[in-house]
């Protein structure tokens, strides 16, 4: 082999190790772009999940207020033969619904995301979510069963024990009553599950 030769033969194994690298260096690249857009995306469903959860449960606590303002409940559709006193007590039942209706939008986006962040952040992660809707379950089927032994009350006068302790549990669902509130505490602990899940992820930001 001539030195010219010699040359060529130096040249194209340079330029061809030129090219190895280079590449190297493009899909080390295209991997880290991943990665950060990936952690990226991480980052900002923790952060809607967790202000949903907040959200939600501030819809809540407006749910369970104890106070009703003029008008609330009105929106029920009456049967044909309600008298008077039937329809305040159902209207007062109705309530719960008339104003989950209004914040009903941060649950349905909650539950729309729930998949979402299970396959990001792991089947265990679903926990927090069931707690959260089941308490909202909860609270509405507590204004149905309500409305059943208001209404039975009214018509018969009284309660039986058996019912009027169903009514007193009931009521603890629907309305909002001490610090010590057991739907508040269930709130509370789906919200501080989500966050310890959603911890690790937010500190990288």
């Amino acid at each position: 082999m001539g030195f010219k030769d010699w040359v060529e033969a130096i040249v194209s194994i340079i330029k061809g190790l030129s090219i190895i690298i280079a590449s190297i260096v493009a899909v080390r690249g295209l991997n880290s772009w991943r990665f950060e857009l990936k952690g990226k995306k991480e980052i900002e469903l923790a952060e809607q999940v967790l202000a949903l959860f907040y959200e939600c449960r501030d819809a809540i606590k407006m749910i369970r207020n104890p106070f009703s303002f003029s008008g609330e409940g009105q929106t029920r559709k009456r049967s044909e033969n309600e008298i008077e006193n039937e329809t305040k007590l159902l209207d007062q039942a109705y309530v719960v619904f008339e104003r989950y209706e209004k914040v009903k939008s941060s649950f349905t986006t909650l539950r729309s995301l729930k998949y979402r962040f299970i396959i990001v952040f792991g089947k265990d992660s679903e926990e927090p979510f069931i707690k959260l809707f089941q308490t909202m379950n909860e609270i509405l089927v507590s204004s149905n069963i309500l409305a059943g032994i208001y209404l039975s009350r009214l018509k018969n006068g009284s309660l039986d024990p058996a019912s009027l302790e169903i009514m007193k549990d009931n009521e603890k669902i629907f309305y909002e009553m001490s610090k010590d509130d057991e739907i508040n505490m269930k709130v509370d602990s789906a919200i501080e599950s989500i966050e310890n899940i959603c911890k690790k992820t937010l500190q990288k930001k």
